[in-house]
């Protein structure tokens, strides 16, 4: 708003783009005039969560888009979390496998008359 350039401004434009990259490359502001969009900001407006975008990944964008700079999260804070959603979309993954792998093996098991107790 202020043409002042810092890491805080870095900062928002990280969120921005990656509502571009949740969005396959949309157009930021969708719909907003150009001559409106600081006054829509300045009163809170922000763009929706884009279909393909987790909740967590969101609330990363919106954390970086807060109105007072100061408020807006440190780089390191962003690598941080998203090494955490890493790791969990990581555990989640692996035990969806376990899970898919016993269940595979449960119906081979069942389709050739075997049994299995646990």
């Amino acid at each position: 708003f202020d043409k002042l350039y810092s890491f805080q401004s870095d900062v928002w434009s990280f969120g921005i783009l990656l509502w571009e990259m949740m969005t396959f490359g949309g157009c930021p502001y969708p719909s907003v005039p150009t001559e409106e969009l600081f006054h829509l900001l300045r009163n809170g407006y922000r763009m929706e969560r884009p279909a393909h975008c987790s909740e967590e990944v969101y609330k990363i964008m919106r954390d970086c888009w807060r109105i007072v700079p100061t408020e807006r999260p440190l780089f390191r804070e962003l690598v941080s979390r998203f090494d955490n959603l890493l790791a969990n979309q990581a555990m989640t993954t692996y035990v969806g496998e376990q899970f898919l792998n016993q269940e595979d093996l449960l119906n081979n098991l069942s389709g050739n008359g075997q049994t299995l107790s646990v």
